[in-house]
């Protein structure tokens, strides 16, 4: 027998041929998470990299005028989407020091750990926040939601808090997901009113975001009176080489040492499990690339 959860009554399942247009009301909101990290990363890097007017506008004000706040966050690992959300949270309670709470549901941990009784769970939770009576805004983090696809009850569990949260414009939902838009069951997508994906970053970026760490790395290196790279090492006979370490192709390792630091983000984390070596060599390997030539062009 099949034990699989059903969806509900009203809980219809689409998968693919989704296409999901905003209401009339929603349309400009797009630009309330205005914050991609792509952009963040490359002001603190270099501002004359972009122009102004094209980074999205973003103001805190902005998100605390609409109603019915809820936003998905979309796109691969390593992309930044949890270093957004910190970058957020913080500048929301800059804004609003002593009325602001923030809260985090980690919807994979939860069905891994308790499976059919996370519904129950979830919804114990916006029970909770909808009971408070203190007068403060919040926000609630929603992190790996792609994971609902599998169980269905915890998704309708979430689409239904959705809907009724977002009449309440003192709570922003932020939830985030490795799936792209027209993977995702529509009751989901329409209880979220603004789906935000995380572009990925073009070599132009990624390589003065690589280097701008490097340079840091070696800084503070020199201020130690110790040298982590290693001396003598040389960057062209590397960037010659097919074979990064551990066998890896060059091209595996620049995207996983540049994912990995970008995933970092503005929030002065330590760089996830990343290795100097793998810094060098993909630095190496994008200043020998046809995309770095063209750079130097662009006046990079």
């Amino acid at each position: 027998m099949n034990n699989t959860p059903k969806p509900g009554p009203n809980l219809e399942i689409v998968i693919e041929g989704h296409n999901f247009t905003y209401d009339d009301e929603v349309k400009d909101w797009d630009s309330i998470v205005g914050i991609d990290i792509s952009v963040n990363l490359l002001r603190s890097v270099s501002r004359s990299v972009l122009e102004p007017e094209e980074v999205r506008g973003y103001g805190v004000d902005t998100l605390m005028r609409k109603e019915r706040t809820s936003i998905l966050l979309l796109g691969g690992t390593g992309m930044g989407k949890s270093s957004l959300v910190s970058a957020l949270v913080g500048e929301l309670r800059k804004a609003l020091p002593n009325k602001f709470n923030a809260y985090k549901v980690d919807v994979s941990g939860l069905l891994v750990r308790y499976g059919e009784e996370s519904p129950a769970i979830i919804n114990a939770f916006f029970e909770v926040l909808e009971e408070r009576e203190d007068g403060g805004y919040s926000l609630i983090h929603l992190e790996g939601l792609h994971d609902t696809l599998q169980f269905y009850p915890a998704m309708g569990a979430i689409s239904e808090r959705l809907n009724r949260h977002k009449y309440d414009d003192r709570t922003i939902v932020l939830g985030e997901s490795k799936l792209p838009k027209n993977q995702h069951p529509d009751p989901l997508l329409k209880a979220f009113k603004i789906h935000h994906t995380i572009p990925s970053l073009d070599y132009a970026a990624r390589y003065k975001i690589l280097e701008f760490y490097i340079t840091q790395a070696r800084e503070k290196a020199n201020r130690r009176a110790s040298d982590p790279f290693g001396e003598g090492l040389d960057l062209s006979e590397v960037a010659h080489g097919s074979e990064g370490l551990s066998g890896h192709n060059l091209k595996v390792v620049v995207d996983r040492a540049i994912d990995n630091v970008i995933g970092s983000s503005v929030i002065n984390q330590t760089a996830r499990k990343i290795k100097t070596d793998d810094l060098l060599i993909a630095l190496a390997y994008v200043r020998q690339s046809e995309g770095y030539r063209k750079q130097q062009r662009m006046g990079f």
